[in-house]
């Protein structure tokens, strides 16, 4: 029997305002205009991966050849992915929308033997073995699929995010051949 852990957590923050000056060109007049904006991001969460992840896995050899692998992940403070400069509100200091909490676990087996000078392998795997329903995916107040609501705004919630769904369970098996 094998027992493996692994770990990561980080509190990933926008430290800092930022403010930068951009040039435009008009071709008809020949013009150039520089304007300055600010970005109003400190204290918002860094998007787009989990900031805190577990893992472990319990691999069982019981019998000569079988192996059975268990694998279990958990992910928590995941905020979504937003574009820092979108955020040109002084106003709008809202944290960017968090996607629950979710774990996920997979079933790895393999059974290894011969036949004569060949060495066959027969393996399988289910993946998100309990069929979870989880956000693999978020854009914070996307400007495709959020909802702007009554107000006619977006809010940094789940209605003005767009979130993509992870896969149901799924499985695959094979073998191979070794000569």
């Amino acid at each position: 029997m094998d027992l493996s852990l692994i770990g990561s957590t980080g509190n990933w923050i926008y430290t800092n305002d930022v403010s930068g000056q951009y040039s435009s060109y008009d071709d008809q007049t020949g013009t150039v205009t520089v304007e300055t904006q600010t970005y109003y991001t400190k204290g918002l969460k860094v998007g787009d991966a989990p900031q805190t992840q577990f893992a472990g896995m319990l691999t069982l050899k019981p019998v000569e050849g079988l192996r059975l692998q268990l694998e279990g992940r958990y992910y928590t403070d995941y905020y979504s992915n937003f574009e820092p400069t979108s955020r040109t509100d002084e106003n709008d200091r809202a944290q960017v929308w968090q996607v629950p909490d979710y774990y996920l676990f997979d079933l790895h087996m393999s059974y290894g033997f011969n036949i004569g000078n060949y060495k066959m392998t027969v393996f399988g795997h289910v993946f998100n073995l309990l069929n979870a329903l989880y956000v693999s995916d978020a854009t914070d107040n996307s400007r495709y699929n959020g909802y702007y609501g009554y107000s006619g705004e977006l809010s940094h919630t789940v209605n003005s995010a767009e979130v993509f769904v992870g896969l149901p369970r799924t499985f695959n098996f094979g073998f191979r051949v070794d000569f």
